[in-house]
C-alpha cells in the first residue's frame, strides 16, 4: 500500500464515528419537505442511557406515512416501501 492509499484509508477510518450526530445531515436531506418521525435505537450498553454521550452506532430509521428510510452508519439511505 503506497503513502496515498494509507492516508486515504486512515482518513476514511476516522470518518466512521460512533453515535449518530454525523448522520443527521443525510437524514435531513432524505426527509426534506415532509412530516417525518425519526427513530433511533441505541444499544443497551450505550452511555446515552445514563445521560452521557452516545458511544454506540444506533439503528436509525426515518418514517413518513408511506415509506421507511433506513440509515446506515455511513449516512447512506435505503428506502423500504410499506403498504
Amino acid at each position: 500500500m503506497n503513502r496515498h492509499a494509507r492516508r486515504a484509508h486512515v482518513a476514511k477510518s476516522r470518518r466512521r464515528q460512533s453515535g449518530y450526530i454525523h448522520r443527521l445531515q443525510a437524514i435531513a436531506q432524505a426527509g426534506a419537505g415532509t412530516v417525518s418521525h425519526l427513530v433511533v435505537h441505541h444499544a443497551p450498553e450505550c452511555a446515552f442511557h445514563t445521560n452521557r454521550e452516545c458511544n454506540c452506532v444506533p439503528e436509525m430509521s426515518l418514517h413518513d406515512g408511506e415509506k421507511i428510510m433506513l440509515i446506515d452508519e455511513d449516512g447512506d439511505t435505503m428506502e423500504v416501501v410499506t403498504s
